[in-house]
């Protein structure tokens, strides 16, 4: 059960400012922040008291957007597409920003979000350019392969800690073609409070 609460208890933190009013929260569909060009990917945003959906304003780079729904749908996302977005309702404050990268690729190991702290779960899909068919699928961490599958799967690490620190790949068939991801490369980072989080940058 509390591993069930644990998300809405973070997005419920995230969601109230310092002061107590609240703060409209993004989130993307697909959950993954890194995307291929050519994928469709809808932000959505949520808060305490919308007031109409022409109350809702949307901000790319820091730019206003002409979105004045709840839910932001990009069709084929492009390259320029990247960049942070934020939303913000009549009676919330402006959302903490979330990030969108998106990669001209083959294959591309997809994470949900670029920071983990210790004992999060963590989840590493390997994603073929148009969702072409992949098999023969192997995950690595530092070059060592974790797991192989003839057929596509994600990879979860149940409790991140200090062991899961490196870089990270993914490879795969399309076909007869071997395709192998770009690495990523989780950094540990220390925490105000002294907890440990890892980050995808």
């Amino acid at each position: 059960m509390q591993l069930l609460l644990l998300p809405f208890l973070l997005l419920l933190v995230a969601a109230i400012r310092s002061d107590g009013s609240p703060r409209a929260v993004v989130t993307l569909e697909p959950p993954w922040f890194n995307v291929l060009q050519g994928d469709n990917v809808t932000l959505t945003c949520e808060g305490f008291q919308f007031r109409g959906k022409d109350s809702i304003e949307w901000f790319h780079n820091g730019s206003a957007l002409p979105i004045h729904q709840d839910s932001y749908n990009i069709t084929a996302v492009k390259v320029e597409d990247s960049g942070e977005y934020q939303c913000r309702a009549e009676g919330t404050a402006l959302s903490s920003p979330v990030k969108l990268q998106v990669s001209r690729d083959w294959l591309l190991l997809q994470v949900e979000r670029l920071e983990f702290m210790v004992g999060d779960m963590m989840i590493l899909r390997c994603h073929s350019w148009k969702s072409q068919p992949l098999h023969k699928v192997t995950y690595y961490q530092n070059n060592t392969a974790l797991k192989f599958d003839h057929v596509i799967f994600n990879y979860i690490v149940s409790s991140v800690n200090h062991t899961h620190s490196g870089s990270y790949y993914c490879q795969g068939n399309v076909g007869q073609t071997s395709l192998k991801s770009i690495q990523m490369h989780p950094l540990p980072h220390l925490l105000k409070s002294g907890s440990t989080f890892f980050s995808t940058l």
